[in-house]
């Protein structure tokens, strides 16, 4: 929560590749140092930290919309999410090879250094930021850097230089003379941005509360944790694969919409399932992780399309206000959980809970 903010804040202040690279290194570090933690306390901050850390990974969803053309942005955050669900996979794996958690945490930390190393290398800083900073020349050698990779040329030309600068004189003139420093607040200061910063802090909010209430609320499917977790991993690769196909056909808006009357509905529809047989419960079960995978299927679609919403000066700050409300909701989810079932009994809990979420969604 108090991460993503600030990291969304110093990525439209100093860059976006600059706060992507300080973020990685510096999990790196805190990983590798909580795997030899000698205590619960040190433990405890190492890892407060370590999760402040990681949420400067955020602003890879900034970088990769001005990165890409209009045309390949659905295909490629959608690709981000599936991406995340292999990891999870991948961490499953991790965990029959190194059974015991320091082991795993350095791993973890090692392979992740491995990341750093990539994005130091083959990862530039963003043309829009370069150019709405007036550093023509940094803007210039990443486009010639494109060309030679893709070979199309060896620098840009005559023709490509003048448009570069006519792009940066007329974004220059847009810009008041006195660069002010831009934050959270100014996300909510036109109508037009509060309407649409308030609209979807909701979307992240009420997709995180849903997806990390149900995500505490299922019952382990299996015994074995690490088999539990490559399953759920597997779970969340079906709506990816699915988005994969529609977002790039029907846009953003459409499916993530329907997503999340997918996911509100099947949670709602658990509710309605009675009995404590093992048939219901394993139609109940079965409801809740179709809700799960649905609203999986929502962050698919909802990143991009919040980073799309924004304009470059305050990017990184809305993908920081809207992240800020997804771990609000994955920081109440369990609150909430536990706060129904103090009042209410076991079965009654379940249910009111669960018709909770899809009513948010």
């Amino acid at each position: 929560m108090i991460g993503a903010p600030l990291f969304g804040y110093l990525s439209d202040y100093y860059g976006r590749r600059v706060v992507i690279l300080i973020s990685l290194s510096a999990a790196v570090i805190l990983g590798v140092g909580t795997s030899f933690a000698l205590s619960y306390s040190a433990f405890v901050a190492l890892r407060f930290f370590l999760g402040l850390a990681l949420q400067g990974t955020q602003v890879c969803f900034v970088l990769l919309v001005e990165w890409l053309p209009v045309n390949k942005r659905s295909l490629y955050g959608v690709l981000s999410q599936w991406i995340w669900a292999a990891s999870v996979m991948f961490l499953a794996l991790l965990g029959f090879i190194f059974p015991n958690w320091n082991d795993l945490q350095l791993a973890i930390s090692l392979i992740a250094l491995l990341l750093v190393m990539a994005y130091f290398f083959f990862v530039k800083e963003s043309i829009r930021w370069l150019i709405l900073e007036n550093r023509i020349d940094d803007a210039s050698d990443s486009i010639n850097r494109v060309l030679r990779t893709n070979h199309k040329a060896s620098e840009m030309n005559w023709e490509m230089q003048h448009e570069l600068v006519s792009i940066a004189s007329y974004m220059q003139g847009q810009l008041p003379d006195e660069k002010p420093a831009y934050t959270l607040l100014d996300c909510f200061r036109p109508t037009g941005l509060r309407r649409t910063s308030i609209c979807m802090m909701y979307i992240w909010f009420s997709c995180g509360i849903g997806y990390y209430g149900l995500f505490f609320a299922t019952a382990p499917l299996v015994d074995n944790l690490a088999i539990n977790v490559f399953i759920n991993g597997l779970l969340e690769l079906v709506p990816c694969l699915i988005s994969l196909i529609v977002v790039p056909q029907y846009g953003r808006k459409q499916p993530m919409v329907i997503w999340s009357f997918l996911g509100g509905f099947s949670c709602i529809l658990s509710c309605l399932v009675r009995g404590s047989e093992p048939s219901m419960d394993a139609g109940r079960t079965a409801l809740i992780i179709i809700g799960r995978m649905a609203l999986s299927g929502s962050f698919c679609c909802f990143l991009i399309w919040t980073a799309e919403l924004y304009p470059t000066v305050l990017r990184g700050n809305g993908i920081g206000v809207c992240m800020f409300a997804l771990r609000l909701g994955g920081v109440l989810a369990p609150q909430l959980l536990s706060l129904v079932r103090v009042v209410m009994s076991s079965l009654q809990t379940n249910r009111n809970l669960t018709c909770y979420r899809g009513y948010m969604c």
